[in-house]
């Protein structure tokens, strides 16, 4: 199994020489309904106590969040971070240009999930057409 990706071109630069940044192209999609039944079914528990069990989890998480605190578990951390710039140090809130938001970040096990797999770029380089002919 390799995990695919495609590069770039960034704004940014190194000196003169441009960068490029990689995107993942990922395989597919899994939602919620799909990854509820695997653990359903690897637990040997009903999809519906696995729901359970999640919307409690996360509605924990969000209390948390809201409460103004960081969540440190196993394998995530949650936090809460500010979007936007101020204009001083000692500015206001301004909801137009700062809002609050939640994150979470892999730790552990988790983050070391993708610790040695194969990559592979899948840049498909620059293709010409013709659109069109004069004489």
């Amino acid at each position: 199994m390799s995990i695919k990706y495609s590069t770039y071109l960034s704004n940014l630069k190194k000196g003169d020489k441009p960068c490029y940044v990689a995107r993942v192209k990922h395989n597919g999609t899994v939602v919620q309904n799909a990854f509820l039944k695997a653990i359903a079914e690897k637990s040997g528990e009903s999809v519906e106590r696995v729901r359970f069990g999640w919307d409690l989890a996360m509605n924990e998480l969000k209390n948390q969040l809201r409460n103004g605190n960081r969540v440190e578990l196993e394998q995530i951390a949650a936090g809460i971070a500010v979007q936007g710039t101020f204009d001083s140090a000692n500015a206001a809130w301004d909801p137009a240009k700062n809002r609050l938001a939640a994150f979470v970040n892999a730790k552990g096990d988790l983050k070391k999930a993708l610790a040695g797999l194969a990559t592979e770029n899948v840049t498909e380089g620059a293709s010409v057409t013709v659109k069109s002919v004069l004489d």
